[in-house]
C-alpha cells in the first residue's frame, strides 16, 4: 500500500498488452513519493554502512591491541568523533571513482574522434582500460581504513594520499 507496487503488479500482470497510459498514470501521481523514498533509502543505507564500518574497524583495532574481550559498547565509545572523517573519506572515494569513469569516457571519446567510430576492438580497449583503472584505484585505496583506525590519522585527504603512497611502496 505504501509503495504502490501491489497496484502495479495487479494492473500489469494479467494484461495481454502493455498499457502505456495505465503505467504512466500509476506513477505520475506517486513520482514524488518514489523519489523521496529512494533518497531516504540511499541516505539511510549510507549512514548505517558508515556506522557498521566504524564498529567493525574499532573492534579490529581492539583485537590487534590485545584487548581480551572487545565489546560493541567500547567500539562505539572509540568511534565518537570519527563519523565525519569516514563520511568525507567515502565521498572522496566516490569522487575518485567517478573521476575514473569520466576519464574512461574521455578515452572513449578520443578513440571515437580518432577513428570515427567505436568498433568492437575499440570498445574492448576502453572497457579494459576502465576496469584496469578501477582495479588500480581500489588497490591504491585498500589501506585507507587501516590508516584511519590503526594509525589514528584524521584528515581524509591525507589518508588517501598516504594510502596511495603505501600501495606504491608495497
Amino acid at each position: 500500500k505504501i509503495s504502490g507496487l501491489n497496484q502495479v503488479i495487479s494492473s500489469l500482470a494479467l494484461t495481454e498488452g502493455f498499457q502505456e497510459q495505465l503505467f504512466k498514470g500509476l506513477f505520475a501521481d506517486k513520482w514524488g513519493v518514489l523519489v523521496i523514498g529512494t533518497i531516504i533509502f540511499f541516505v539511510m543505507t549510507f549512514i548505517i554502512g558508515i556506522g557498521v564500518d566504524l564498529l567493525r574497524f574499532n573492534l579490529i583495532k581492539e583485537i590487534i591491541a590485545g584487548k581480551k574481550k572487545p565489546t560493541i559498547a567500547s567500539a562505539m565509545r572509540n568511534s565518537k568523533g570519527m563519523f565525519m572523517d569516514v563520511v568525507v573519506l567515502k565521498i572522496l572515494v566516490y569522487l575518485l571513482s567517478l573521476g575514473v569513469f569520466i576519464a574512461t569516457a574521455i578515452f572513449a571519446l578520443l578513440i571515437y574522434l580518432a577513428v570515427g567510430k567505436l568498433s568492437a576492438p575499440a570498445m574492448a580497449l576502453v572497457a579494459v582500460f576502465g576496469i584496469a583503472a578501477l582495479i588500480a584505484l581500489r588497490v591504491c585505496l585498500l589501506f585507507r581504513y587501516p590508516i584511519l583506525f590503526l594509525d589514528g590519522k584524521k584528515y581524509p585527504i591525507k589518508i588517501i594520499k598516504e594510502s596511495f603512497e603505501y600501495a606504491k611502496r608495497h
